[in-house]
C-alpha cells in the first residue's frame, strides 16, 4: 500500500532479484515477465548499462556469501574477517547502484523493500547512500504456523505447477522466534524503526499507513493520498515487484480482512505447541494480553522500578522524586558509595558493574532483571541508562511490563548508545532538550531534570 503513494515505489522482496527475477524470469507485479517489463529494463540500463552486462550466477554466488543468517555476527562486525569484509563491500556497491537506479527510474524519494529475511536488513546497513528504516511487522505465531502448512500454488510462474514450500508448526515457531529476535536486535542499529502488528494494520489500514509515514518522515495529504483506502477494502494500481507475496499480482479493489482461519482450523495440539515455543515474544508483542491499556503515570498509584547507573544517571533520575515518591518503588543500580548514600532509605537491588563493553555483566544483569521483575512485578520500568537499562528493558517487554526511557541531560549533539538500544523497547521515550528530537522524532520533550 505504501508503494501506491506519490514519490514512493515498492520493490517487493528485492533480496530474491537474482533468482526469482533474473534466473527464473517470473512475473513482475505488473503482470508481464521480468525480462519484458519496461520498468526493470530501464533500471538495468541505468544501473549497469543493461542486465546482459551482469553475470547473474556470479552475483547469486556473491549474495550467498554475505546474505545469510549465519553471517549475522560478521554483518555486525565485518572487520573480524577481512575476506568477508571485501565481499560485503563489493555486494553493497552492487546494491547501491541498483537502489539508485530504482529511485531514478521510479522518481522515488522512498523505496519500500519488503524482503522478509532479517539478515538482508543487516546487509542494507552497509549500502552507501541508503537511509535504512525498519518496519517491524509481526503476525501471531500461531497464525503464521498455520499459514505455512497450507498448500499454495505459486501464481508468478504460470508455465509450471510450483507449490510454495511448507513447514511443520514447530519448525515455523522456531523460525518465527529467531527472525523476530534478529529484527529486535536490528532496530536500534538504524535511524528510525517502528513496530506494527499485522492484525492491527488490517483492522485500521489508514491509521497504520499514517504511522508508517510518520516514521519515515514523509508528509502526505491524507484526504487525497489515502483515498484508495476504503472501508474494509483498498483499490490498488499495478506495481513492479519482482518477487514477494502472490497478492502483488492483483490490482483493483481488494477486500482487507484479518486471516484468522487458524483459530477455527488449527489443531489444538499444534496451537499449544506453537504457543509454548514462542510465548515470551507472543507476550511481549501483546498477543497473550488482550485488552491492553495505554500507559498511564497519573493519577493511580503504581509499582515502579527505577533503573540506572550510579553517578550522573542516578542524580538525574533522583530529580524525579516529586513523581516517584508517590508510588511504590524499588531501585536497581550499582553498589557504589554515591548510590549507597543517596538511596539509604530506599529499597535497592544491586546490579553488576562495570557495564561498558562488558558482555558478561550484561548477561548477569539480564538474569538479574528476569529474576527481580518476575518477583516484584512492577507496572513500569523507568530508566535513563546507562548499560544497565538495556537488559531490564528487554526483559520488561518480554514480561509485558511498560517501559519509560529518559534520555540524559548532557547529550544534545548525538544520541547515546543506550538510548538507541532502548528506544525500540520503550513505551514512552522522554527528552530533556528540543535538540534531541533530531535523533528521536517521536520522543516527548519534558525539559531538564537538573
Amino acid at each position: 500500500m505504501v508503494g501506491q503513494l506519490p514519490g514512493m515505489v515498492s520493490t517487493g522482496e528485492f533480496a530474491y532479484l537474482w533468482t526469482h527475477a533474473l534466473q527464473q524470469n517470473r512475473l513482475c507485479g505488473c503482470g508481464v515477465r521480468f525480462s519484458q517489463c519496461a520498468f526493470w529494463r530501464r533500471v538495468g540500463q541505468e544501473a549497469f548499462g543493461g542486465w546482459d552486462r551482469i553475470d547473474v550466477q556470479a552475483m547469486r554466488t556473491l549474495e550467498q556469501r554475505v546474505n545469510r543468517h549465519r553471517y549475522l555476527p560478521l554483518l555486525l562486525f565485518p572487520t573480524l574477517w577481512p575476506p568477508f569484509k571485501r565481499e560485503l563491500r563489493e555486494y553493497a556497491e552492487i546494491l547501491a547502484r541498483l537502489y539508485r537506479a530504482i529511485a531514478t527510474v521510479g522518481g522515488a524519494r522512498l523505496i519500500v523493500d519488503s524482503s522478509i529475511d532479517p539478515a538482508y536488513g543487516y546487509l542494507l546497513r552497509h549500502v552507501r547512500g541508503l537511509d535504512v528504516r525498519v518496519l517491524h511487522l509481526v503476525r501471531d505465531s500461531r497464525g503464521t504456523a498455520f499459514s505455512w502448512t497450507r498448500q499454495v500454488k505459486r501464481t508468478d510462474r504460470p508455465d509450471a505447477n510450483v507449490q510454495m514450500p511448507r513447514f511443520s508448526p514447530p519448525i515455523t515457531a522456531v523460525r518465527w522466534v529467531l527472525y523476530h529476535l534478529s529484527v529486535l536486535l536490528l532496530r536500534p542499529l538504524v535511524s528510525h524503526s517502528m513496530f506494527l502488528r499485522y492484525e492491527d494494520f488490517v483492522r485500521a489500514p489508514r491509521r497504520s499507513i499514517e504511522r508508517i509515514l510518520d516514521c519515515v518522515e514523509e508528509p502526505i495529504d491524507p484526504a487525497a493520498d489515502l483515498a484508495f483506502i476504503g472501508d474494509g477494502e483498498v483499490t490498488l494500481g499495478a506495481n513492479h515487484t519482482p518477487a514477494g507475496n502472490r497478492l502483488r499480482l492483483r490490482s483493483g479493489t481488494i477486500a482487507v480482512h484479518v486471516d484468522d482461519e487458524w483459530r477455527r482450523s488449527m489443531s489444538a495440539g499444534a496451537r499449544r505447541l506453537v504457543t509454548l515455543m514462542s510465548w515470551p515474544l507472543l507476550w511481549g508483542f501483546g498477543y497473550l494480553r488482550p485488552g491492553r491499556k495505554e500507559l498511564r503515570l497519573e493519577p493511580e498509584r503504581l509499582k515502579v522500578a527505577l533503573v540506572c547507573s550510579s553517578g550522573g544517571h542516578l542524580l538525574q533520575l533522583y530529580q524525579l522524586k516529586p513523581w516517584w515518591q508517590k508510588h511504590d518503588r524499588f531501585w536497581a543500580t550499582f553498589h557504589l558509595p554515591d548510590a549507597q548514600s543517596m538511596l539509604d532509605d530506599e529499597k535497592v537491588v544491586w546490579a553488576h558493574h562495570p557495564t561498558t563493553r562488558n558482555v558478561g555483566n550484561m548477561l548477569r544483569n539480564a538474569r538479574l532483571a528476569w529474576r527481580v521483575l518476575r518477583v516484584e512485578r512492577p507496572q513500569v520500568v523507568v530508566s535513563n541508562g546507562a548499560g544497565i537499562a538495556f537488559p531490564f528493558f528487554v526483559v520488561a517487554r518480554l514480561l509485558g511490563i511498560k517501559t519509560v526511557y529518559v534520555e540524559v541531560y548532557d547529550r544534545i549533539d548525538s544520541p547515546t548508545l543506550t538510548g538507541r538500544l532502548c528506544r525500540p523497547f520503550a513505551n514512552l521515550f522522554l527528552l530533556q532538550w528540543d535538540d534531541q528530537k533530531r535523533f528521536y522524532p517521536r520522543g516527548r520533550v519534558i525539559g531538564g531534570l537538573l
